[in-house]
């Protein structure tokens, strides 16, 4: 008499079932995990989440020709998953099946061009294949492609440390060719200092950072992107520094004797959307003294810091715009305080 079926299972079971597998896994009981996967396996042979689930643990025990016959039926069953594709690459990689390797990482890209391991595949193929500088690019194009605050995978540090490493050999490695045959320019220009050709590279090396002003009022284009201004073009610059321990005692005198002068600096109405400044909205953690605010001067902060308004008023070209113009103030933030979010 034959025995019956098993019964098939519906798309969340399997995914109940694979979940439960890894977590046995994680929990380092083996046996376990292997068992709900060979239910899965006898109940849905052909689904392709429970085919990739048994060539990652084929390929991890280094069979890497079942892992990959297992990679290319989940491939075909579903070829729009591009982690099954970088799955497939991995072991190709083991087989030495180089150029279907390259295939495979190629067409996990192809379906998401930010995927983590498919881009790090990529750079350590280009590597091995001699193209340190293509390999870089795909490296950075990984680390690029973390959200911005996110934390590397832990599965995947090793492969960033290595991806950083290599970046920085091969930044050091273009440094060195271009000032090569930067060299005999500079001469000619009697080695002086180039600070936009300077940049220029810094920016290409990943030495510095490209600032660009974003404004939450009101912006003007058509202003020069400068990081920090020459003090030269601030002749008045000398007069205000030597003013700055009087100002400072003010400062601290203030911080004593007036804290309840002191008002958050951003101070938004309700309704607005402000999520850049919405923890510090109204918040004392960055708080204002003014002495001018908006064109108004605030007569008894500016009573209490004479020095500091009389060096504004001296030395310091302001603009006068009613209702907009001059606005001057200390700018005390809380310790661990951040302004941008």
């Amino acid at each position: 008499m034959n025995s019956a079926a098993p019964t098939p299972l519906d798309e969340a079971t399997i995914i109940r079932v694979l979940q439960a597998s890894k977590a046995e896994e994680a929990a380092g009981r083996m046996p376990e995990s292997d068992q709900l996967l060979a239910n899965a396996a006898q109940r849905a042979p052909n689904h392709p989440a429970v085919l990739n689930e048994l060539g990652v643990r084929m390929l991890a025990r280094g069979a890497a020709d079942q892992a990959q016959l297992l990679f290319s039926r989940a491939v075909t069953a579903n070829p729009n998953q591009p982690a099954i594709w970088a799955n497939l690459a991995s072991s190709l990689k083991a087989l030495g099946r180089r150029i279907e390797e390259f295939d495979a990482i190629e067409r996990a890209l192809a379906l998401e061009p930010r995927h983590l391991s498919a881009l790090l595949q990529k750079g350590e193929y280009l590597e091995r294949a001699g193209d340190p500088r293509n390999a870089a690019q795909a490296y950075q194009a990984a680390l690029d492609s973390l959200p911005p605050g996110a934390g590397v995978p832990p599965h995947l540090k090793a492969a960033f440390d290595i991806a950083r490493a290599k970046i920085d050999l091969d930044r050091a490695s273009l440094s060195e060719a271009l000032e090569k045959s930067l060299g005999a320019i500079r001469e000619r220009h009697g080695g002086q200092a180039q600070p936009r050709v300077d940049a220029c590279l810094d920016t290409l090396m990943g030495r510095r950072r490209v600032f660009h002003s974003q404004p939450t009022w009101m912006y003007f284009p058509g202003l020069p992107a400068i990081d920090f201004f020459d003090r030269a073009m601030f002749p008045w610059l000398e007069a205000l520094e030597a003013r700055s321990p009087e100002i400072r005692s003010e400062l601290m005198r203030v911080l004593v004797a007036d804290r309840e002068g002191l008002q958050p600096y951003i101070d938004f109405p309700a309704g607005l959307p402000i999520d850049q400044f919405k923890e510090l909205n109204r918040s004392r953690k960055w708080s204002a003294y003014f002495l001018w605010n908006q064109s108004v001067p605030n007569a008894g902060h500016i009573a209490r810091c004479p020095v500091t308004a009389r060096t504004l008023e001296e030395v310091v070209p302001r603009c006068r715009v009613e209702g907009r113009a001059p606005t001057a103030f200390f700018s005390v933030l809380d310790p661990n305080t951040r302004r941008h979010h």
